[in-house]
C-alpha cells in the first residue's frame, strides 16, 4: 500500500470517528437550570416566595440517579439594601435544600426538603422535578427585619449542590459544565 493510499484511509477513519462523537454529542441532553417566573407576597407579617423553575437533568445527572446516587438542590434566596450601583449589603441569605433520589427496590423517585424533613415519592422523574419546579409560599423574611424599607432587592437561584456527590462523581463534577449547573441570579424588588 502507498503511503498516499495509506493517508486517505487514515484521513477517512479519522473523519468518521469525528461524525461519529459528533452525533453522540450531539444527541445527549446538557444540564440547565433557570427561573422563569418569581413573585413575593406579604402575608400575616412574613414575605412568601412563589416560583417557577426550570430544570433540565443532563443524561449523566440522570443516569447516576438511576445508579442510587442522590442529588442535592440549592434554593439561594439574598435579601439585599441597595447603596451604591455595586455593593449592596445583605440583609438575610436563606438555603431551601431538596434531595433527589431513585429508590430501586420501590422503583420511585424520592424527593426529600432537608430544611424541614418531608418527603414525597413518585413514579417516574418528570413528576418529581415538576414538584422541585413549582416554589409555593415559602417563608423568606419578617417584614419587621426590612420595616420602613421600601427600595430592598430579593435574588435567587438554584443550582446543583457538587459538594454532596460521592467523591468519584465529585472530581467529575467539578472539572465538568453539565454536573457545575445552575441558574443565573433572578432580582426583584421586595414587595
Amino acid at each position: 500500500m502507498s503511503k498516499l493510499a495509506f493517508k486517505n484511509k487514515l484521513l477517512f477513519l479519522l473523519m468518521c470517528f469525528a461524525v461519529a462523537q459528533h452525533a453522540a454529542f450531539a444527541e445527549s441532553i446538557d444540564a440547565k437550570f433557570s427561573i422563569s417566573d418569581i413573585r413575593s407576597e406579604l402575608k400575616e407579617g412574613v414575605y412568601h416566595l412563589n416560583a417557577r423553575l426550570d430544570l433540565q437533568l443532563g443524561d449523566e445527572m440522570r443516569e447516576a440517579l438511576r445508579n442510587g446516587v442522590p442529588l442535592v438542590f440549592v434554593l439561594e434566596l439574598e435579601i439585599l439594601e441597595p447603596r451604591f450601583k455595586w455593593l449592596n449589603r445583605e440583609v438575610a441569605h436563606v438555603e431551601q435544600r431538596y434531595e433527589l433520589r431513585y429508590h430501586a427496590l420501590s422503583q420511585q423517585y424520592l424527593l426529600t426538603n432537608l430544611n424541614t424533613g418531608i418527603q414525597s415519592a413518585f413514579h417516574n422523574l418528570t413528576f418529581a422535578l415538576s414538584k422541585l419546579s413549582y416554589i409555593e409560599n415559602l417563608p423568606l423574611l419578617d417584614a419587621d427585619v426590612i420595616e420602613g424599607r421600601d427600595d430592598v432587592l430579593a435574588r435567587l437561584r438554584i443550582r446543583l449542590d457538587v459538594g454532596k456527590l460521592p467523591l468519584p462523581l465529585k472530581i467529575r463534577a467539578y472539572t465538568s459544565q453539565n454536573w457545575y449547573t445552575t441558574s443565573t441570579w433572578v432580582r426583584w424588588a421586595l414587595q
